[in-house]
C-alpha cells in the first residue's frame, strides 16, 4: 500500500525535520531484531550529513546504556563533565538536543522499554527539555508502555502499518 509506505517516510522526515540525529531503538526479542540486523549490516549509521544514526538497546543491563552514551557523546564531540550542576544542566542539553528514545513493544504487559524511557525522560528534565519532544513509542493499544507514553504526552504509532495488532511478538520490529 503505497499511502502507507508514504505515512512512514513522511514520519522519518519530520523527525530528521526536527533536527533529531540519534535514535535510541530500545526494545528485547523481536522488537529489535530487525533493527540491529541493518545496523550490524552499516545501514542507519548516520555517516551522511543530515543522515539518523540508530542504536539499538535491548538490555536491561545499565551498562548497554553506558555503551551508547559514550557512543554519541564520542559522535557529538562531547567530553562528559566533571563539574557542578550548571555545567551538568549545560552537557545535558547539548547531549539530548537531538536525541529521540523509541520504545518498541509487542506485549501488553512489557516493562522494559519502559525502565529506559524512564531513565531517559529524567535526563531530558533534567536538560530542561521536554521529553514529548525526544520520545516516541510503539505498542499496543493499552498496554503499559502505551500509557506509559500517555502520562508524558509522548507520540505513540502503531506497530502496523494497517494499524492491527496482529504481528506475532518474535516478529514485532
Amino acid at each position: 500500500n503505497n499511502a502507507m509506505l508514504e505515512q512512514v517516510e513522511a514520519e522519518a522526515r519530520e523527525i530528521r525535520g526536527r533536527g533529531i540525529r540519534h535514535i535510541i531503538w530500545a526494545g528485547m526479542g523481536g522488537s529489535i531484531m530487525a533493527v540491529r540486523v541493518l545496523t550490524d549490516l552499516g545501514f542507519c549509521s548516520g555517516s551522511d550529513e543530515g543522515h539518523v544514526t540508530i542504536y539499538p538497546l535491548d538490555s536491561t543491563d545499565p551498562a548497554a546504556l553506558n555503551e551508547i552514551v559514550r557512543k554519541i557523546a564520542r559522535a557529538k564531540n562531547l567530553a562528559l563533565p566533571s563539574g557542578d550542576e550548571e555545567s551538568r544542566q549545560t552537557f545535558l542539553r547539548m547531549f539530548l538536543d537531538d536525541i529521540m528514545m523509541i520504545g518498541i513493544s509487542m506485549g501488553m504487559t512489557s516493562e522494559e522499554p519502559i525502565t529506559h524511557l524512564e531513565w531517559f525522560t529524567d535526563l531530558l528534565k533534567q536538560a530542561g527539555l521536554r521529553p514529548a519532544e525526544h520520545l516516541l513509542v510503539m505498542t499496543l493499544p493499552g498496554s503499559y508502555l502505551d500509557r506509559f507514553a500517555h502520562e508524558q504526552q509522548a507520540p505513540s504509532l502503531p506497530l502496523q502499518l494497517d494499524r492491527g495488532t496482529g504481528t506475532g511478538g518474535r516478529m514485532s520490529a
